[in-house]
């Protein structure tokens, strides 16, 4: 049960987001393109704000590192 509702909220949020995320990358690409911001090879870079974490927590005479992690990739401009 649990894994069927996880697969339907999946879905819902590639639909809901993947249209937004797209379009935050062509507008961040364009405004790099006015911005003369091109790599070595001319591809158009943008700038990003990112910020990332994950579990470390001292359990009694245990360590707890946790094998995931979260990340946050913003566009500067959009």
């Amino acid at each position: 049960m649990f894994y069927i509702i996880q697969n339907d909220i999946g879905k819902e949020w590639e639909q809901s987001l993947w249209p937004s995320i797209e379009g935050a990358d062509v507008k961040e690409r364009q405004n790099a393109i006015l911005n003369k911001q091109f790599s070595s090879d001319g591809t158009p870079m943008i700038s990003v704000y990112v910020d990332g974490s994950w579990n470390k927590r001292p359990y009694g005479n245990y360590n707890y590192n946790s094998l995931t992690g979260l990340v946050t990739i913003v566009g500067k401009h959009e």
